[in-house]
């Protein structure tokens, strides 16, 4: 089978949070080494290599890594893409979800699906994805799941100004004329919520948008997401978790081309496992923070 994969933030899980501190320690640690081995290579060279065109090329070439390694080091990855954001409304959404509302000029380079990274003082930055976005605003939504986020409400207020990073990712729409399945999971509902507002914007075939949760009665955001469906003339489907489960029989019912996943990790396993089409075309978005 033919698969397209993309690798983003769809939540602010703290397992794939630890793993986006591991890649921050490892990039931090090629900068040193290049800075280490960069100079001690200059310092085996002849003076008279300084005044030939392969010298004068290792010089170049060592003048702008070290730019950007200590670029890295000093203002952490991503400084190119980090700007200032004002909070403009923070509300808690039934028990245990946050919605988060800025202004920032990131948002006219945002596309449906992409996530941002929120830096907080003495905190490394926190992935979320985009719920929702204008030329000069995102909304994110947040669940409550870790030390960061449980105290969010806490730490953050209307008319604080906030670090924020980005846009990152390729969790990005594909519209056709063919029936595609949309599967998300939870708070996993943000992108596609971005993606419901394009699908109103563009042309599509049949789309059937899965959603699971809790409880369908008290879900977070969710006649939100009912009125962007409808609008978009998307077939949402809520599934309770407590009383089904959603199954590949389901998702492939009306033979899609096209399939994206946020969350449901078994579930993306096992269509991967099952040969519906040589075409099919999977994606999922999991926490690899960067294109790098």
């Amino acid at each position: 089978m033919a698969y397209l994969d993309s690798f983003d933030s769809c939540a602010s899980l703290s397992n794939e949070e630890d793993s986006l501190q591991t890649l921050v320690k490892i990039h931090s640690v090629f900068a040193w080494v290049f800075i280490f081995l960069s100079l001690h290579s200059l310092r085996l060279m002849k003076v008279s290599d300084f005044y030939m065109p392969f010298g004068l090329s290792i010089v170049a070439i060592t003048v702008v890594g070290l730019w950007a390694s200590i670029n890295l080091l000093r203002k952490g990855p991503g400084w190119q893409k980090k700007m200032k954001a004002h909070v403009t409304s923070i509300s808690e959404v039934g028990s245990d979800c946050i919605r988060l509302e800025m202004k920032t000029p990131l948002g006219k380079e945002v596309l449906p699906g992409q996530f941002l990274f929120v830096h907080l003082p003495g905190d490394e930055g926190h992935p979320f994805s985009i719920a929702e976005f204008s030329d000069d605003e995102v909304i994110l939504w947040i669940k409550k799941s870790g030390d960061f986020t449980n105290f969010l409400l806490e730490r953050l207020h209307t008319g604080d100004i906030v670090e924020v990073e980005g846009p990152w990712g390729e969790f990005i729409t594909i519209f056709s004329k063919k029936p595609q399945s949309w599967c998300a999971a939870g708070i996993g509902i943000a992108p596609f919520n971005a993606w419901l507002k394009a699908a109103a914007k563009n042309k599509h075939g049949s789309i059937t948008l899965f959603w699971t949760v809790k409880d369908q009665r008290t879900a977070p955001f969710v006649e939100a997401v009912r009125k962007e469906a409808e609008e978009a003339d998307v077939h949402l489907m809520l599934i309770d978790k407590s009383q089904a489960r959603l199954t590949v029989k389901q998702i492939m019912q009306d033979k899609p081309e096209f399939v994206a996943f946020c969350g449901l990790a078994l579930l993306q396993k096992q269509l991967r496992n099952e040969n519906y089409s040589k075409n099919l075309i999977i994606k999922h978005e999991v926490f690899n923070w960067r294109d790098i």
